[in-house]
């Protein structure tokens, strides 16, 4: 049953705070429109549909059950993927409706989940977010890791939409911003109903930033949740009647400037392995001119992963061209090096060559994901290495299968213990479900009893991943 309508007075209050948000929005979007064109015309970045970016998503109204998940970028699809299946198995009878902010997301999003209606994430522009909410009529709206956007926000929190933030990571950077803009942040962190933090640290930093402490849950990182590649051995079969045979290595997540590097490694490596070749993937893959421009220069022959078919010979370079299928292309090397971590980018994860069954390598920088460097480096599992003890790292473990099996073990191992994310949030979230249609039937709860069992418990959650 759907809640009352709200008043004439209501629904003019909250036009004047639409429109008093949009005008301050405009400008911002106006200042940053050369960098947007840029990213348009330099650097070959889609927007996707414009007509779903102003709201007008193909959605009809429904009675049925709806779940709201918001993403930003592929990282966050793939944290959001076991919580997606985590759902499916709590709640099979509520349809999952799936947004995401990037064009790459979008065609990720399609492919690893083509039963789900995904859209692109409207401007947060009254007019807009006012179109999709009336379409999707959402039960509760999840929000993946940190998604402030202030007219989504007070919208659902003004249709008595529990707001969720899953997976909920402040970065130490983004927390120092964050501090500066408090008094700002505020009006939309109130309207937060819950916060599954990933680790204690970023629980602290939501409390801090003014989140009442029980509204704060630490429930784990959906990351450790993610399924490993289904046939390692099938991979690996059929990237060979493509490609040939032969050993391979991978660097994926490659960075400008990272690439360098990496080939130079190539190069070292290919003097006592001559069949040894390189499976390279780009973070963006529309700087794969660039980068196939630079194998080139280096004397290597090069072919894109999505045209070569039986080649002969087999290219020394491979460079990956597409969105999405690097996860599974792990599996086709033994050792795999993780960019973004040679610069102050803050690293990519690491988990990906693992659960394909590939050795990580990773440099430095790896702010990002330190909670899954803590987790795996007591155990040896990954290794920090620079720009110039790449390839002895290389040559070292592709020449010892037994201490990559021993790698691979214990990274097993860790990740068992480590699961459970995706259950527990996915627990929490239909509760927040229920409650919310018990209110909208006008039934009313005690809600000060039920905020004083959440504080009690708050002090134990908080250290606790387990409840």
């Amino acid at each position: 049953m759907s809640a009352p309508r709200p008043g004439l007075a209501v629904r003019v209050g909250r036009r004047l705070r639409g429109l008093g948000l949009d005008l301050l929005l405009l400008p911002l979007l106006l200042l940053a429109s050369p960098w947007l064109l840029s990213l348009i015309l330099v650097r070959g970045r889609g927007v996707g549909s414009l007509v779903e970016r102003l709201g007008f998503w193909n959605l009809y109204r429904t009675d049925r059950e709806r779940i709201w998940i918001h993403c930003v970028s592929v990282g966050e699809l793939n944290a959001a993927s076991p919580l997606i299946d985590a759902l499916r198995r709590e709640r099979p009878w509520s349809e999952i409706i799936l947004s995401v902010t990037t064009a790459s997301a979008r065609a990720v999003a399609a492919a690893r989940h083509p039963d789900l209606s995904t859209y692109h994430f409207p401007l947060d522009l009254s007019g807009a977010v006012r179109r999709v909410m009336e379409r999707v009529r959402p039960r509760v709206l999840i929000l993946i890791e940190l998604e402030l956007w202030p007219q989504l926000v007070l919208e659902a929190s003004a249709r008595g939409v529990p707001i969720v933030i899953a997976n909920g990571r402040i970065s130490a950077r983004g927390h120092r911003r964050m501090r500066r803009l408090r008094p700002l942040l505020r009006p939309v962190l109130n309207r937060i109903t819950e916060v599954h933090a990933r680790d204690a640290e970023c629980a602290e930093r939501f409390i801090e930033l003014g989140l009442p402490r029980e509204r704060v849950r630490l429930l784990g990182n959906l990351k450790f949740d993610r399924a490993p590649v289904p046939s390692r051995a099938e991979v690996r079969r059929r990237f060979a009647r493509r490609f040939g045979e032969g050993p391979l290595w991978v660097a994926g997540c490659t960075h400008p400037g990272e690439e360098s590097a990496v080939l130079t490694a190539h190069l070292t490596l290919r003097r006592t392995r001559p069949d040894l070749r390189l499976l390279l993937a780009p973070r963006h893959v529309e700087r794969c001119e660039g980068v196939i421009a630079e194998v080139r220069g280096r004397g290597l022959s090069v072919a894109r992963e999505s045209e070569v078919w039986s080649a002969q010979p087999p290219p020394e370079v491979i460079v990956v061209d597409r969105t999405g299928v690097l996860a599974e292309l792990y599996a086709v090397g033994d050792v795999a090096f993780v960019g973004g971590s040679w610069i102050e980018h803050g690293g990519q994860n690491i988990l990906e060559p693992l659960l394909a069954g590939a050795v990580p390598l990773h440099g430095p920088h790896m702010e990002n994901f330190r909670e899954v460097v803590d987790l795996l480096r007591p155990a040896g599992v990954a290794s920090c290495v620079g720009r110039d003890g790449l390839a002895a790292a290389i040559d070292a473990l592709m020449d010892d299968e037994a201490e990559r099996e021993r790698r691979l073990g214990e990274a097993e191992r860790l990740l068992a213990g480590a699961r459970g994310a995706a259950e527990r949030s996915a627990r929490r979230i239909g509760e927040w479900v229920d409650e919310g249609a018990t209110r909208a039937e006008g039934r009313k709860l005690d809600e000060p009893g039920r905020r004083a069992e959440d504080a009690s418990r708050a002090s134990v959650e908080l250290t606790d991943p387990s409840r």
